[in-house]
């Protein structure tokens, strides 16, 4: 059976298309998007996709990152202030590359002293070192290094 617009609209009813018209796709053997297809709608953005919207003046884009591996609840990066929505869908196209191809750096406002002394430091003293050489590690971290960067973020550094 050929699946035309007016027998969606005959199976399914004027008015609930979406939803009826979904079990009567079913009934027939259409696909979700040739249905949205036959009935003129739009077809749903992919997850990856992300989207645009104007807030006031401005543009901003949210893009879905995956689920959160503890809750497996939804995560979304936005970014807005955009002049034009040309900016803002070139740099949604950078969001994209950069989540695709792994390389899209979560925001973090972890500190150059938190990264030392929490991570840093007992990473190097699992790695097998003299206990003399740990200790001189720890000091030039705590007097010299803490002291004058510590409280810099770790994302605004840059190679110089």
């Amino acid at each position: 059976m050929e699946l035309t617009k007016s027998a969606v609209h005959d199976l399914a009813g004027h008015r609930l298309a979406r939803v009826s018209g979904w079990l009567a796709a079913l009934v027939a053997g259409v696909g979700h998007a040739r249905l949205l297809e036959l009935l003129g709608c739009r077809p749903r953005r992919r997850r990856d996709e992300g989207s645009i919207r104007k807030r006031g003046s401005t543009y901003t884009y949210w893009l879905d990152i995956g689920p959160d591996p503890v809750t497996g609840k939804r995560r979304q990066r936005t970014k807005g202030g955009f002049r034009t929505k040309r900016e803002c869908q070139a740099a949604l196209n950078e969001a994209i590359s950069a989540l695709r191809s792994g390389t899209l750096v979560q925001p973090s406002r972890r500190t150059v002293a938190s990264f030392l002394v929490e991570e840093w430091l007992p990473a190097v003293r699992m790695a097998g070192l003299r206990d003399s050489t740990w200790a001189s590690y720890r000091m030039n971290v705590e007097k010299h290094l803490v002291p004058g960067l510590g409280a810099i973020e770790l994302q605004r550094l840059s190679p110089a």
